[in-house]
């Protein structure tokens, strides 16, 4: 990266992946960067507010985004947004991805964790009930997530992780019976082989 500078200061907000870099000044990139996928978006004049409609199902009326980056690969997506004036959403929701956040300004509440406030973060790992929630003044915050992120609403703050993943296997075999039953199929079908990206690196259940 060249020198950064800002006339009157600035607070940097860093996110890694894979444990803190180790930074050496160098005029060439690492051996592993990934300069391709290197983006730089001017998010405050660049970028209108969007309803937050790439989330499927869609959350409460008010909760507005600007998509900074968005994986084609992955559906991860790195994103501002923002929660209006008594902005409230009544249900219990989760995700099959990790999720976590910044709170750049403003308060909101959650039901099962209390206030997060101004520079208020959260890591929250997949299948953690979540809600419900609100803000009374209004939030701007920053998010990210490991891949798309899909919202199973509910009403039981009580269900376990073990149990939401059942309900969701079980919404993918109503909504996708066919590709649910060829992943379940006994003969090795559960780890197919991905012909268009060879060369992308999956996840085993252990993590390797």
């Amino acid at each position: 990266m060249p020198a950064l500078s800002v006339p009157r200061g600035a607070q940097g907000l860093l996110f890694y992946n894979s444990g803190e870099p180790s930074f050496v000044e160098s005029d060439a990139d690492h051996p592993l960067a990934l300069r391709s996928q290197f983006v730089s978006v001017d998010a405050y004049h660049g970028l209108q507010w969007r309803a937050a409609d790439f989330v499927k199902p869609s959350v409460a009326p008010g909760c507005m985004v600007k998509l900074l980056r968005s994986d084609p690969l992955t559906h991860a997506h790195s994103l501002l947004y923002c929660m209006t004036p008594n902005y409230w959403q009544d249900n219990i929701s989760y995700h099959d991805c990790c999720e976590e956040s910044y709170h750049i300004w403003g308060t909101s509440t959650m039901m099962q964790f209390g206030a997060l406030p101004t520079g208020g973060y959260f890591w929250r790992p997949e299948w953690i009930n979540h809600g419900a929630f609100a803000s009374e003044l209004g939030v701007l915050g920053f998010g990210r997530t490991h891949s798309q992120l899909h919202n199973y609403f509910h009403f039981n703050p009580w269900s376990s992780p073990a149990e939401n993943r059942e309900r969701a296997a079980a919404q993918l075999r109503r909504h996708k019976p066919n590709l649910s039953r060829w992943v379940r199929s006994p003969d090795g079908h559960n780890h197919p082989h991905d012909f268009e990206y060879p060369a992308f690196e999956y996840e085993d259940e252990d993590g390797g």
